[in-house]
């Protein structure tokens, strides 16, 4: 049988100090896992919270690519359809002129006599001239500009922003025990002041009667 040994005082007080540097050091892990399992759930969020912004960006861009396109074929149509209208005055002109001209020819070799061939062709020739299309040319420019992307493209880069602190600006883990360590008898050697142990043998050779 081992026999019942007693701690002394020193002992008990760093048992006790150990105890507490065990039970300090569990409550800072269970604050890290905690952190931990915080610092996943907040990826997850912030993951889901891009997916949201650029899934709205996108959604926006389609939008914009919508109109754009929309505007663009109305505008193309709108023009096209004039430039169709003008062509169809001008072929519908250009039958009348030439049947205008082959019935003056005919005039010309009937036996009509002169004033009444005359004042039927000038009077047809007045008609045709006189209904002339008043046209203008359609101005084909359409095309589009995009001015402002660079600006998008530097909102783009600029778009969310992390917030977050550096990594060794946390609190500090506080560890009691090690200041009650400072308070305990330590195992090491004391100092020794040698200028004391220098003056006690000096003087213990003076009054000693044998060293004289």
């Amino acid at each position: 049988k081992n026999a019942i040994v007693y701690p002394t005082d020193a002992e008990r007080k760093w048992l006790r100090i150990i105890d507490q540097n065990k039970t300090e050091n569990a409550k800072h892990q269970e604050k890290f896992e905690a952190d931990k399992s915080e610092l996943g759930k907040l990826q997850k969020a912030g993951m889901q919270r891009i997916e949201e912004m650029i899934s709205t960006l996108q959604d926006n861009l389609e939008q914009r690519k919508d109109q754009l396109e929309d505007a663009l074929k109305n505008a193309f149509k709108e023009r096209h359809a004039k430039i169709e209208e003008n062509m169809t005055a001008l072929e519908e002109h250009h039958g009348k002129n030439e049947e205008t001209k082959t019935n003056a020819e005919d005039l010309l070799r009937s036996d009509k006599p002169e004033t009444e061939r005359e004042k039927i062709i000038v009077g047809n020739c007045e008609r045709i001239i006189n209904t002339t299309p008043q046209l203008k040319y359609v101005d084909t420019k359409l095309e589009y500009t995009f001015r402002t992307l660079s600006k998008i493209q530097t909102a783009i880069n600029n778009f969310g922003k992390l917030q977050t602190m550096p990594v060794g600006s946390g609190d500090q883990c506080i560890f009691d025990s090690t200041t009650a360590a400072t308070l305990a008898p330590s195992a090491s050697a004391k100092p020794v002041d040698l200028d004391s142990v220098l003056y006690l043998q000096l003087k213990n050779s003076t009054f000693d009667p044998k060293a004289k």
